[in-house]
């Protein structure tokens, strides 16, 4: 129910934006969007705990792309995380981000990371706009996991990593995300 609740509002206003006039569209629009405390709990961590997550939500804050955070169990033999191309207006384009709740805190902040990494690589490329794009992007410049049926790219491991050796030096064992 989640699910499609955040996916009425993503369309809703993919649909409501290119009505407005650029002049008439909101100042601060914003463009990383939990959905739940314990996403916006795992959000508020990363930001108060790692510097290259502060940046990703910086950069992110700056772009085109807004991005709907969930945490949901996962099936067993899928990816912890994903990021799905959700829809695109004149303004924006959407993406989902869906997380496992069965990852530890930390390992869940640095996976966050490792997929807003994803949501900026939209952003660096203005060419995505729709499902077919977004796939051609990561079978361009990704790398593919048969196994899985998904993609990944050096950058969002690269990320991933990076937050997960800050965490280990700044963040509370206690960090909660799930």
């Amino acid at each position: 129910m989640a699910r499609i609740r955040w996916l009425v509002c993503a369309m809703a206003l993919a649909c409501a934006a290119p009505a407005l006039g650029a002049s008439q569209m909101p100042a601060s629009v914003p463009r990383i969007r939990p959905l739940g405390e314990n996403a916006a709990l795992v959000l508020q961590r990363g930001i108060a705990h790692s510097p290259t997550f502060r940046d990703l939500v910086a950069r992110l804050e700056r772009s085109d792309v807004v991005v709907y955070i969930g945490i949901a169990p996962r099936s067993p033999g899928k990816c912890p995380g994903a990021t799905r191309f959700v829809g695109a207006s004149k303004y924006f384009r959407f993406l989902h981000i869906e997380l496992d709740r069965k990852q530890a805190p930390k390992a869940m902040i640095a996976l966050l990371a490792h997929e807003m990494q994803h949501a900026l690589e939209v952003a660096d490329a203005p060419g995505i706009r729709d499902i077919d794009s977004f796939r051609q992007h990561y079978e361009e410049h990704g790398f593919r996991n048969e196994q899985l049926d998904t993609f990944d790219s050096p950058a969002a491991r690269e990320t991933g990593r990076r937050v997960r050796a800050e965490l280990a030096t700044t963040a509370p064992d206690s960090t909660s995300g799930g």
